[in-house]
């Protein structure tokens, strides 16, 4: 069993949901491709997307981090 053209590449389901925001899809069968280095690269890819649409927090700084007295 090979896959076929239309498994391949871009014809893969893309990491982003074209019907519904905010959902995101990793995995062998998504984009780009299966194996541990595609399934591990399609996760790099969902989280950059992720951190495209979300607003980053800031960072912590040293005096917020100190105990209350």
């Amino acid at each position: 069993m090979q896959p076929t053209l239309l498994q391949s590449a871009w014809f893969r389901p893309h990491n982003r949901s074209e019907d519904f925001e905010n959902l995101y899809f990793v995995g062998a069968g998504t984009h780009p491709g299966a194996g541990l280095p595609g399934v591990l690269s399609s996760g790099k890819i969902v989280a950059d997307l992720i951190g495209q649409t979300q607003p980053q927090p800031l960072p912590v700084t040293r005096l917020q981090m100190q105990p209350a007295a």
